[in-house]
Formats: structure tokens, sequence, C-alpha cells
């Protein structure tokens, strides 16, 4: 099992004001937390509490101001095949197909074509996308593309899935299918998996636990661990679960805890 580990992270901005002045945005401060293979952990918060900042942070785009952000002891230094992101544009390449984009990882790793094949047939039968393998992407829905975004991620067979906002663009319907396609090859690959969103509701479907950030700077004021998905991959289905009345108390309190906490005067 890895571990990856924020200890007393802080995230500082500066900018220049002109005139020799420079003005310092306090992003984030004093975020200690864990992510472990196997967990799915959920961050909410409002805009402008740091959210995206720290997914940026997990990936290795930018570094800490201050304090340590580690893989199993080891200090990130910059952007690993070990820790893939899917973000809410699919990025994926509009010139390939969609085996293509898929395979994109396994040819970076110098794997043969006849094992690329075979490792792509199964990510795209993972995520349901086995009889669109050779279509171009300009062909597929948005759903299908976010698909495709997650197959190409887990190709890289990462420890950690990191994913900012990757179902925000998609309709109702199609959002609250891709929580459940995304459950399920979660629970198969059993990476570690981050998520950044705005919904309550599909924080607590997917996660394994929550943390809830406050702006100003960001900084985790809650943090609970949740039942839902695992019971979910027992077998519940997933309406039945949200109407729980568990799961609609624990909805409440979390939005009360989103919209109850009054931001900071940044430095």
């Amino acid at each position: 099992m890895s571990e990856l580990l924020f200890s007393n992270v802080a995230l500082h901005y500066e900018r220049p004001q002109g005139f020799g002045r420079v003005r310092h945005t306090r992003v984030l401060d004093h975020i200690s937390l864990s992510l472990r293979t196997g967990d799915f952990l959920v961050v909410l918060g409002r805009s402008g509490s740091g959210k995206t900042s720290l997914l940026n942070l997990a990936a290795g785009f930018v570094a800490p101001t201050s304090g340590r952000i580690a893989i199993d002891g080891a200090p990130i230094a910059g952007p690993s095949a070990e820790r893939a992101v899917v973000f809410q544009d699919d990025a994926l390449f509009a010139w390939l197909s969609v085996r293509e984009n898929v395979a994109l990882p396994l040819k970076l790793r110098h794997i043969s074509a006849a094992r690329r094949n075979v490792r792509v047939e199964e990510l795209l039968g993972l995520v349901g996308l086995g009889e669109h393998i050779d279509k171009s992407i300009w062909e597929l829905s948005g759903g299908q593309r976010q698909r495709v975004g997650i197959a190409r991620a887990l190709a890289a067979d990462p420890k950690f899935l990191l994913m900012d906002e990757p179902l925000g663009a998609l309709d109702a319907m199609t959002r609250e299918r891709m929580q459940e396609l995304l459950l399920n090859v979660w629970g198969q690959s059993r990476t570690g998996a981050l998520l950044i969103t705005h919904s309550v509701e599909e924080a607590l479907f997917l996660g394994t636990r929550i943390v809830v950030l406050a702006p100003g700077p960001g900084r985790i004021v809650e943090e609970r661990a949740t039942p839902f998905s695992a019971r979910f991959l027992a077998g519940e289905k997933a309406r039945a679960l949200k109407a729980d009345p568990a799961f609609v108390a624990m909805r409440e309190e979390l939005i009360e805890a989103i919209g109850s906490e009054p931001e900071s005067q940044a430095a």
C-alpha cells in the first residue's frame, strides 16, 4: 500500500503590483492529510478555497511554499506517471483515435504494440467503450470522451488518480451514470483516488472520505469518513443510497459546513 502525504503544506503566490511592490496571496495554509491506495478522497469547498491548487500540488504541477508532500517518504519533485490526472476538459488528442489516445501512455513506456493492444482493449472494456475502440474522438459524446480520459489515465498504471471536476460539464443524467462507472472502475483498479468537486451529493456517493476546505486561505475545516461508495460496490442501488436518511442528513451537514465558515483576510 502506498501513501500520498501532505505535511503542514502552505501555498502562497506573489503578484507584482508595480513600483517594486509585491502582493502575497495565501492560497492554502496548514494542510495535512493523507491518501492511501484504495482510498477515494473527495475535496469540497466554495470557490476560492484552493481545491484545484491542492490537486496541482499533489500532481507536482506546482511546489509548496512550505511543508512537505511525499509518496512513501519520497518528496514529490514534479509530475510523474504514478500520479495520473483527469481534468474537467477531457484533454484528448482529437487527431488520434480512441485506441491511440489510450495507448499513448503505454507507448511512452515503450510497451510493445501487442501488449498495448491487449491493455487498451481491457481498459476500454472496463469503461464500457469496447465497441468504440477505433472511432475518432469527435464521434464521441461528452460522457464517452471522459471515459476515454479515465481509461488513458489508468493506462499509466498509476498509484494515484487525481481528478479535477471531471464530471462537471456533463448533463445531470450522464453525470449520474458516470459516477457509477467511476466507482466501479475505482473499485476494480484500487488506486488511490483524489476528486475535486462542487457537488456535495457527488462527494458523498463517491468518497470513502470527504475533506471540506474553507477559503481565505484554504484550510481544512472538516474531515469525515463516508460509507456510501462501499455500500454501492456491495450491491445497493445508487438512487436508494441517495434517498437514504443517513445520506440526506450528512448532505445537509456538509452543506452547512461549507456555507458557515467565514473567510479570513488574505495577506
